[in-house]
């Protein structure tokens, strides 16, 4: 079983921009965008989701609400938001705001494979 995840941290300037170039570049088309739920009411994100949504087909969007690093448990209960039919429903995980919320997405990532 040969299983592969690239996490890549894209801060550079605008996020928009660097974002956009991303998912242009590398041709995804499945994408989940995970945020802070801290950052929901921000209108920078806001208009940066906005941007994002109208040129890219967004299948889902999560706002993470746990405090601190997500269990194993808590990753294993939210698979199911994200797979279909057994397999990852998505290309690539978008993960906006800190620490909690980016672990949140790579262990998203590693357990939607298997």
């Amino acid at each position: 079983m040969k299983i592969e995840n690239k996490f890549q941290v894209l801060f550079k300037g605008n996020v928009y921009d660097s974002l956009n170039k991303y998912i242009f570049q590398k041709k995804f088309s499945k994408i989940a965008l995970i945020l802070d739920k801290n950052l929901k009411n921000y209108v920078y994100f806001k208009n940066v989701i906005n941007k994002i949504k109208k040129k890219h087909k967004i299948k889902k969007i999560y706002y993470y609400s746990e405090i601190g690093e997500p269990s194993y448990q808590f990753l294993e209960k939210e698979k199911k938001n994200f797979k279909f039919k057994n397999k990852a429903k998505f290309d690539l995980f978008i993960s906006i705001g800190g620490g909690s919320t980016i672990d949140f997405s790579k262990g998203l990532a590693v357990v939607s494979k298997n």
